[in-house]
């Protein structure tokens, strides 16, 4: 998402722009002329700053609670706290550019980020969170992703149907 580049001053018009605001089930987030990424998972949301900075303001505890994120940060919210996140930087906006990508992610956390791009359920047996995978994937092909999987770890993939598919151990 985009803001004007200086919140105050609207260029030659004179006009001021109103800063945009996003607001969340877990707080407010007020950008300060930026680019950012923000996604709700649930009962947390996840903010990767990609220039200047973003206000985030956690819904209880109100103002005196704002935290300023800066170009280059990453952090989980929810509706209390504000914690700090390492997140390699092509990872940041990789989607954007039509790529999913995982360093060290157990592959758990691997195929839940995949069902994102692929339609109907896609679920994975929680005992394979040990087995941790890196790389770049193409997301215009989500059957190739898998088939990755399957070449890399002893797992198997049941299609009950294309839209119906489970992760299990061997």
């Amino acid at each position: 998402m985009e803001s004007g580049r200086d919140p105050g001053y609207g260029g030659r018009s004179g006009r001021k722009y109103r800063p945009l605001r996003v607001q969340t089930t877990e707080g407010r987030l007020t950008a300060l002329g930026t680019r950012f990424i923000v996604r709700n998972d649930g009962s947390q949301s996840h903010l990767s700053v990609l220039e200047s900075a973003v206000e985030v303001q956690p819904e209880v505890g109100g103002a005196r609670s704002a935290h300023i994120v800066q170009s280059g940060e990453d952090v989980w919210f929810d509706r209390n706290n504000v914690r700090p996140e390492k997140l390699a930087e092509t990872a940041r906006d990789a989607w954007t550019r039509g790529m999913l990508f995982a360093d060290r992610m157990p592959l758990t956390d691997f195929i839940a980020e995949l069902r994102r791009y692929r339609p109907g359920h896609l679920a994975c047996d929680p005992e394979l969170a040990s087995f941790r995978i890196s790389g770049s994937f193409p997301l215009d092909n989500t059957d190739a992703i898998l088939q990755s999987v399957v070449d890399t770890f002893p797992v198997k993939v049941t299609m009950v149907t294309r839209y119906w598919v489970r992760v299990q151990a061997q």
